[in-house]
Protein backbone atom coordinates (compact mmCIF):
# COMPACT_ATOMS: atom_id res chain seq x y z
CA UNK A 1 0.00 0.00 0.00
CA UNK A 2 1.04 3.23 -0.89
CA UNK A 3 -1.72 5.93 -0.52
CA UNK A 4 -5.18 6.44 0.63
CA UNK A 5 -7.35 8.92 -0.62
CA UNK A 6 -10.58 10.09 -0.24
CA UNK A 7 -13.18 12.51 -1.86
CA UNK A 8 -15.42 12.39 0.99
CA UNK A 9 -15.82 11.04 4.51
CA UNK A 10 -17.69 7.53 2.65
CA UNK A 11 -15.89 7.83 -0.79
CA UNK A 12 -12.06 6.49 -0.66
CA UNK A 13 -9.67 4.18 -2.05
CA UNK A 14 -6.16 2.24 -1.38
CA UNK A 15 -3.24 2.19 -3.94
CA UNK A 16 -0.13 0.52 -3.84
CA UNK A 17 0.81 -1.30 -7.03
CA UNK A 18 -2.79 -0.50 -8.29
CA UNK A 19 -6.01 0.35 -6.70
CA UNK A 20 -6.42 -2.38 -4.19
CA UNK A 21 -9.76 -1.38 -3.03
CA UNK A 22 -12.30 1.26 -3.03
CA UNK A 23 -15.12 2.18 -0.58
CA UNK A 24 -17.49 1.91 -3.49
CA UNK A 25 -16.80 -2.01 -4.54
CA UNK A 26 -13.82 -1.37 -6.38
CA UNK A 27 -11.56 -4.66 -6.56
CA UNK A 28 -8.02 -6.00 -6.97
CA UNK A 29 -5.99 -4.48 -9.64
CA UNK A 30 -2.71 -6.28 -8.72
CA UNK A 31 -1.63 -7.77 -6.24
CA UNK A 32 1.72 -9.69 -6.17
CA UNK A 33 4.21 -11.21 -3.14
CA UNK A 34 6.49 -8.42 -2.16
CA UNK A 35 9.69 -10.59 -3.10
CA UNK A 36 8.51 -11.28 -6.60
CA UNK A 37 7.58 -7.62 -7.17
CA UNK A 38 11.00 -6.57 -5.80
CA UNK A 39 12.80 -9.30 -8.28
CA UNK A 40 10.81 -8.45 -10.83
CA UNK A 41 8.92 -5.13 -11.59
CA UNK A 42 11.56 -2.87 -11.07
CA UNK A 43 13.24 -4.54 -13.56
CA UNK A 44 10.81 -4.41 -16.17
CA UNK A 45 9.23 -0.67 -15.57
CA UNK A 46 9.44 2.38 -14.08
CA UNK A 47 6.82 4.98 -13.85
CA UNK A 48 7.56 8.79 -12.85
CA UNK A 49 5.52 10.89 -10.74
CA UNK A 50 3.89 13.38 -13.73
CA UNK A 51 5.34 16.98 -13.68
CA UNK A 52 4.39 19.46 -13.54
CA UNK A 53 2.05 18.64 -10.56
CA UNK A 54 -0.33 20.34 -10.21
CA UNK A 55 -0.79 21.23 -13.64
CA UNK A 56 -2.72 22.99 -16.08
CA UNK A 57 -3.85 22.15 -18.52
CA UNK A 58 -1.08 20.27 -19.83
CA UNK A 59 1.21 17.36 -17.96
CA UNK A 60 4.29 14.96 -18.83
CA UNK A 61 3.66 11.62 -17.61
CA UNK A 62 7.26 9.52 -18.02
CA UNK A 63 8.04 5.81 -17.94
CA UNK A 64 11.13 3.86 -18.23
CA UNK A 65 10.68 0.33 -20.23
CA UNK A 66 13.49 -1.98 -19.13
CA UNK A 67 11.94 -4.60 -21.68
CA UNK A 68 9.93 -4.44 -24.64
CA UNK A 69 6.23 -5.48 -24.08
CA UNK A 70 2.18 -4.43 -24.51
CA UNK A 71 1.37 -1.37 -22.53
CA UNK A 72 -1.82 0.62 -21.39
CA UNK A 73 -1.41 3.72 -20.13
CA UNK A 74 -4.94 5.72 -18.55
CA UNK A 75 -6.42 8.00 -17.12
CA UNK A 76 -9.59 7.55 -14.19
CA UNK A 77 -10.96 9.77 -12.08
CA UNK A 78 -11.71 8.98 -8.60
CA UNK A 79 -15.27 7.62 -9.17
CA UNK A 80 -12.59 4.51 -11.20
CA UNK A 81 -14.21 5.87 -14.42
CA UNK A 82 -11.76 5.54 -17.20
CA UNK A 83 -11.64 9.35 -18.93
CA UNK A 84 -8.64 8.67 -21.45
CA UNK A 85 -6.32 6.25 -22.64
CA UNK A 86 -2.86 7.91 -23.82
CA UNK A 87 -1.35 4.89 -25.28
CA UNK A 88 -2.16 1.00 -25.65
CA UNK A 89 0.15 -0.99 -27.87
CA UNK A 90 3.67 -2.90 -27.83
CA UNK A 91 6.36 -0.37 -27.22
CA UNK A 92 10.48 -1.44 -27.11
CA UNK A 93 12.74 -0.75 -24.23
CA UNK A 94 13.44 2.40 -23.48
CA UNK A 95 12.33 5.47 -21.61
CA UNK A 96 9.20 7.61 -22.90
CA UNK A 97 7.56 10.65 -22.74
CA UNK A 98 3.75 11.45 -23.46
CA UNK A 99 1.56 14.92 -22.94
CA UNK A 100 -1.66 14.83 -21.24
CA UNK A 101 -3.75 17.59 -22.09
CA UNK A 102 -7.05 18.08 -19.74
CA UNK A 103 -7.88 21.64 -21.05
CA UNK A 104 -12.10 20.11 -21.26
CA UNK A 105 -11.64 18.63 -17.77
CA UNK A 106 -12.51 19.95 -13.97
CA UNK A 107 -10.09 21.20 -11.32
CA UNK A 108 -9.75 17.88 -9.50
CA UNK A 109 -7.54 14.50 -8.34
CA UNK A 110 -7.23 11.94 -11.79
CA UNK A 111 -5.10 9.21 -12.02
CA UNK A 112 -3.03 7.02 -14.26
CA UNK A 113 -2.71 3.56 -14.33
CA UNK A 114 0.26 2.01 -16.17
CA UNK A 115 -0.42 -1.71 -17.34
CA UNK A 116 2.22 -3.44 -18.82
CA UNK A 117 1.89 -7.41 -18.80
CA UNK A 118 2.11 -8.58 -15.04
CA UNK A 119 2.75 -5.21 -13.71
CA UNK A 120 0.28 -2.23 -12.75
CA UNK A 121 1.08 1.04 -10.85
CA UNK A 122 -1.19 4.22 -9.94
CA UNK A 123 0.19 7.28 -9.26
CA UNK A 124 -2.52 10.80 -9.21
CA UNK A 125 -2.56 13.74 -10.35
CA UNK A 126 -3.92 17.21 -9.83
CA UNK A 127 -5.49 19.26 -12.37
CA UNK A 128 -6.11 23.14 -10.93
CA UNK A 129 -8.05 25.37 -12.93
Amino acid sequence: MSDVFFIDKNTGFITGYGIFKTTTGGGVVSVKDEKELNNNVTKQLILFQNYPNSFNPMTTIRFKLEIPGYINLKIYNLLGKEIHTLIQGRYETGEYKIQWNAKNLPSGIYLYRLQAEDFTETKKLILLR
